[in-house]
């Protein structure tokens, strides 16, 4: 624990949970490790004892399985993410706009993934022995064509957004900007008329790099914590962290296709080979990751001077948000690490 330096400093926030996350937090623990549950025992099932029809063994086969597990994440997504954020008033919209709001945001991820995954079939008749290196260069270009055009095509069908108001705020956000040495603009993603979740968010590249705050994180938080969660942000662009995750998730990829394109001989086990891979490779990935936000985090304290702020800003995003207090066990696939891990990298352990 850091003691502040003088007694009338703020105190750092504590890393454990308020009153509501304690309430929360058994029955999210429970939803998680029931959708574990049942994706092992999905597993061990299709992969020893079978599907009553028999499916074709090699990509049909493993096809079929990620489909099934694709369902089964995305029924505990909408216990998770919705049934349980009504149940502590983050969300306040119906289902239905809800659900429409989902399915337009899968409609897009669709159309990217038949773009960036439908030269595979092609690939695999032109190249039968090195398929998997033109499909890895395809999914790098797929990939930066997508995160590219995302603020400036899709995002603006999907959520709306203003300019940053004209205040004392953005005067500083800018002088924040040009300490970073950064060009980008942050504008404001209005979601307050449908949650009271907050959020802090890059998207793009180049000239179409845009970095959202929600109007529910600049209305509850002081403008020191505003700046706090800007600087981390800000922070990724400033590393490329954007081009390291896309690199890392193509690489993550390429190795899958390669793994994949080694299993020629068709058999169970050789699937279960591949879903291990992916496993193996998405564990990777997502590790990756957590330390980027680590190491955004100690920069966006560098740069603002202020740990305390920012220590307070994290936690009432989480208590927003009801999420980041998971153990460490319950974050091994998030992209984020949890509260207080994060907390006590900064030495505000409570």
């Amino acid at each position: 624990m850091i003691t502040p330096p003088e007694p009338e400093a703020p105190q750092p926030p504590a890393a454990g949970l308020s009153p509501s996350n304690a309430a929360w937090l058994p029955m999210r623990q429970r939803l998680s490790r029931q959708r574990l549950l049942i994706v092992v025992l999905w597993t061990l099932w299709f992969w020893i004892w079978g599907p009553p029809t028999p499916l074709p063994v090699g990509w049909i086969r493993t096809a079929a399985y990620l489909a099934v597990l694709a369902l089964i994440w995305s029924v505990f997504a909408v216990r998770m993410d919705y049934g349980l954020a009504v149940r502590q008033g983050i969300i306040h919209e119906p289902f239905g706009p809800w659900l429409a709001n989902r399915l337009k945001a899968l409609g897009f991820e669709a159309a990217f993934l038949a773009v960036a995954v439908g030269p595979l079939p092609w690939a695999m008749g032109r190249w039968p022995q090195q398929w998997w290196l033109p499909m890895t260069l395809w999914l790098t270009a797929a990939w930066l064509i997508w995160t590219w055009m995302l603020p400036a095509l899709v995002l603006p069908r999907l959520m709306r957004t203003t300019p940053l108001p004209e205040n004392a705020l953005k005067d500083r956000v800018h002088q924040l900007i040009r300490h970073f040495a950064v060009p980008a603009e942050v504008v404001v993603w209005h979601v307050g008329v449908r949650s009271t979740g907050m959020q802090a968010a890059i998207a793009g590249l180049g000239r179409n790099r845009r970095i959202l705050v929600t109007d529910t994180l600049l209305n509850a938080c002081q403008p020191d914590e505003v700046l706090g969660i800007l600087a981390h942000e800000l922070a990724h662009l400033e590393s490329h962290d954007l081009l390291r995750r896309g690199l890392a998730l193509v690489i993550g990829m390429g190795g899958v296709l390669a793994t994949a394109a080694l299993l020629v001989t068709g058999t169970v086990l050789d699937s279960l080979g591949l879903v291990v891979a992916v496993v193996l490779a998405s564990g990777g990935y997502f590790r990756y990751i957590r330390q980027l936000e680590y190491r955004a985090d100690a920069r966006a304290v560098k740069a603002t001077g202020n740990v305390w702020a920012y220590g307070q800003a994290m936690q009432k995003i989480a208590g927003a948000n009801q999420d980041g207090v998971l153990p460490a066990a319950d974050n091994l696939w998030q992209t984020h690490p949890g509260l207080s891990q994060r907390l006590q990298k900064l030495g505000l352990d409570g």
